[in-house]
């Protein structure tokens, strides 16, 4: 237990949550048993949060995925075509003006993995190159594309993609916590709950495709209710 931030998640938290994660559970999170030796091999497309493009990395990279739910935003290509997305997305800062423009979600999502130290995220909306025969094998291979990321982010809260991340910028959120100091270096605290029902009602957990990335992911970082909740 610990005294929290009422208005943004702790991000140190996070971080060392997946630190102790790879360094002291071994195998039993290490990797998922039915992700396939070939898929290690495998090309994905994700979104480079330091040089804002799209970068091509190999699925034993450590990447970030993100589930979430749709809707409440009208997709513009960001590529004309396959040639377009792989040459143009690929410069540093080609995503530097539509960044802004994505649903608040991914826009969130972005801002996190930048703020556990990591790079590179992966969002189906984004990550698919705009040619048939890539994406019939990205989708046909989703299982694991979410089995081979280090971590998926869990966008619990609303209906659709702009309800974005609650707490991860500066006061977006407004969790209350019970506290009494009793002497100065001694603090009495509630604990919150881990709203494992809240979870289990939201629109995310009953649609599909996000109900699946839940257990097909070796570790999750679900925000909910203005809290973030680990689980690997």
């Amino acid at each position: 237990g610990h005294i929290i931030n009422p208005t943004q998640v702790n991000f140190q938290l996070a971080k060392t949550w997946l630190k102790n994660c790879i360094d002291n559970h071994g195998g039993a999170c290490a990797q998922n048993p039915w992700v396939e030796d070939s898929a290690a091999a495998t090309k994905i497309w994700v979104i480079d949060v330091i040089d804002q493009c799209i970068r091509s990395i190999a699925n034993s990279e450590r990447f970030i995925a993100l589930s979430y739910v749709w809707g409440g935003y009208t997709p513009r290509p960001l590529a004309r075509n396959l040639v377009d997305y792989l040459d143009r997305l690929s410069q540093p800062l080609s995503l530097q003006k539509s960044i802004p423009k994505l649903p608040k979600t991914i826009r969130d999502a972005i801002y996190t993995v930048k703020n556990i130290g990591e790079r590179y995220l992966w969002v189906d909306s984004l990550c698919i190159p705009p040619d048939p025969a890539i994406k019939a094998d990205q989708i046909n291979n989703m299982d694991q594309v979410y089995g081979s990321a280090l971590l998926t982010i869990i966008a619990a809260d609303g209906i659709n993609s702009n309800a974005g991340l609650s707490g991860v910028l500066p006061n977006s959120r407004s969790v209350y916590q019970l506290e009494q100091k009793i002497t100065p270096d001694l603090h009495l605290a509630i604990i919150l709950p881990i709203p494992t029902r809240r979870i289990a009602e939201t629109t995310w957990n009953h649609r599909g495709w996000t109900f699946q990335e839940r257990f097909l992911s070796k570790r999750l970082l679900t925000f909910t209710s203005g809290q973030i909740v680990w689980q690997c």
